[in-house]
C-alpha cells in the first residue's frame, strides 16, 4: 500500500479516536502528513502552530520526527518561529528530526533559522551530539555541512566526539 494512502486511513482512524484527548486535530495532521489539512487549519488560526498536545510537543514536533518535509514547510510558513518552540522535555523540532535521522527535515529547519542549530536540549546537549548518540551519522553530517562553524561543544566542553 502506498505511505500516502496508508497515511490517509491512520490520520481517519486517529480523528476518529481523538476523544482520548492526547493529540488536537493539527497534531494528528501534521503526524500523518496531511499537508491540505494543515494549510486549512493553519489558514483559520495560525496560532494553532504554537499549542502543545498532552505529550508537551507541537505540531511541528510530530512533523519534523515523522519526516513530513511538506507538512513542516507549511507550519513554517505560517509561523516561522516555531522552530524554537520547546517540548516537554526541552526539545526543539529540530532535536527531534536529529534523532530520528531526518536529514530531508534537517536540512529545511536550518535554513528557516540556522540559530537553532545552537540551541541545547535541556540536558545541555548540542545537536551533534545528540546524533552521535543516536548513531544518526547521516543527520550529523548534514548538520556539519549545512553550518560553517561545526565546534559543537555540550555544557562539560566536550564536542561530540570527546563524549562518552
Amino acid at each position: 500500500m502506498e505511505e500516502g494512502a496508508k497515511d490517509a486511513r491512520l490520520f481517519q482512524a486517529a480523528i476518529r479516536e481523538l476523544c482520548t484527548g492526547k493529540d488536537y486535530p493539527l497534531h494528528l495532521a501534521a503526524l500523518y502528513g496531511q499537508v491540505d489539512l494543515v494549510r486549512e487549519m493553519l489558514s483559520q488560526n495560525g496560532e494553532l502552530a504554537r499549542e502543545l498536545n498532552s505529550l508537551g510537543q507541537s505540531p511541528l514536533h510530530l512533523a519534523s520526527a515523522r519526516g513530513h518535509v511538506k507538512v513542516v514547510k507549511e507550519i513554517l510558513s505560517k509561523d516561522a518561529d516555531a522552530c524554537f518552540i520547546r517540548d516537554r522535555d526541552g526539545m526543539i523540532p529540530l532535536h527531534a528530526a536529529a534523532i530520528k535521522g531526518r536529514v530531508e527535515v534537517l536540512e529545511v529547519l536550518v535554513k528557516a533559522n540556522k540559530a537553532t542549530v545552537f540551541l541545547l536540549t535541556e540536558t545541555g546537549e548540542p545537536i551533534l551530539h545528540l546524533c552521535a548518540n543516536k548513531n544518526k551519522f547521516e543527520a550529523l553530517m548534514k548538520l556539519v555541512d549545512l553550518v560553517e562553524d561545526a565546534h559543537f561543544l555540550n555544557l562539560r566542553d566536550q564536542d561530540a566526539l570527546q563524549e562518552k
